[in-house]
């Protein structure tokens, strides 16, 4: 009989834009320049910039009265078989598993997958092992779940490392964006044509209410933080006299200008007394927790505070661990499976844990969303 396993899977909420991507348009302004000598006459970014004004055609087609792009549009490509289903992004090969698509009165389900070329090997105990030979046109699929949520126009994604990351996901999307509903536009400058290209970027929906449930909290498993020496420094000078951090400050001034990362850990498995407790994280912390009260994306002084990022593990009520980061805290779920171990979960086992996740949060995706 196939031994039960649990996995603690997280999933975080989405919405998409649509940008113009200026990393692209700057590489095309560095070819055009290294043609032009006179140096009096090369390309302007800020010229640039405000020509793109121009192009507001462009925003009123693609987005809606709240800049998001309508990613119904999108999955209703895929259901009408009107897009390329796979894609080469970087060194992987993705595709969406049409077979997987679930849709309902108030969401759309399916998978993508990062396709590995690997070899796998199988043995029995004691015996010689044997590699399952896969065909040319055969991967081993590494899969994440999305499912749209028609209400609010924001996606929930599975995180799988293995698997399709965020940033490959937006470019698949900016893909399929240009296949149905994108036409070429070009701008002149020194008489060279310089062609607009456009981005679907995914966007977390933050949820600055997840620090007053970490405030809460008791069971702490670790504390991360990753910063610039200026950012540190911040962090420090906000901090109280008797912090843990403020002793740091005189060990850290030789250090100005590098990249300073530690972490602090408790060893909860070995010894369940030895935990961080609420006092040391919130001391750490009150740079941030003064803010708590009011939404973090539109706080002007905050936003003015080169802070570092600091992440916390936790234990949530469920006794399921979570990650939060403090600078940027986002609204997302971790979820708790069970399934056979030789048997890995369907796709419509999936569908319905994250259909029971949405239910969870639907209250605060439509405050923020509606």
């Amino acid at each position: 009989m196939s031994k039960k396993v649990t996995k603690y899977v997280r999933f975080g909420y989405y919405t998409a834009s649509l940008n113009f991507d200026f990393n692209k348009i700057k590489r095309q302004i560095k070819r055009i320049n290294t043609k032009i000598k006179d140096k009096s006459q090369k390309c302007c970014e800020e010229e640039l910039k405000k020509q793109l004004n121009v192009y507001s055609e462009l925003q009123e087609r693609a987005y809606n009265h709240k800049g998001i792009v309508d990613l119904n549009l999108l999955l209703m490509c895929i259901k009408n078989n009107s897009v390329k289903l796979n894609h080469k992004i970087k060194n992987k090969l993705i595709d969406i598993d049409i077979t997987t698509y679930i849709e309902d009165d108030e969401t759309i389900f399916v998978e993508f997958a990062n396709n590995r070329e690997d070899s796998l090997d199988k043995k029995k105990l004691g015996g010689k092992r044997e590699t399952i030979k896969l065909d040319d046109d055969e991967y081993i699929g590494e899969f994440i779940g999305i499912l749209y949520y028609k209400k609010v126009n924001c996606v929930m994604i599975q995180y799988n490392k293995y698997s399709v990351s965020l940033n490959d996901l937006g470019i698949f999307l900016t893909h399929m964006w240009q296949e149905n509903f994108y036409k070429e536009l070009n701008i002149m400058i020194d008489e060279e044509k310089i062609f607009l290209p456009v981005m679907i970027e995914l966007n977390p929906i933050m949820c600055s209410e997840k620090l007053n449930e970490l405030k809460e909290c008791t069971t702490f498993e670790s504390i991360k933080i990753n910063s610039t020496s200026i950012a540190l420094r911040n962090l420090i000078e906000n901090s109280e006299v008797n912090s843990p951090l403020f002793n740091l400050q005189k060990a850290l001034e030789e250090f100005h200008g590098f990249r300073i990362s530690f972490e602090i850990k408790a060893n909860i498995k070995k010894d369940k007394d030895k935990k961080l407790n609420e006092d040391q994280i919130v001391n750490i912390l009150k740079p941030y927790l003064k803010y708590k009260d009011s939404e973090l994306e539109n706080n002007d002084e905050y936003k003015k505070m080169e802070m570092p990022n600091i992440s916390t593990k936790f234990v949530n009520d469920d006794d399921i661990k979570e990650t939060l980061t403090w600078s940027a805290p986002i609204l997302d779920r971790t979820i708790s499976i069970s399934f056979d171990k030789r048997s890995p979960i369907t796709f419509q086992g999936l569908y319905k844990y994250m259909k029971e996740g949405l239910k969870k949060d639907e209250k605060v995706l439509l405050e923020k969303l509606n």
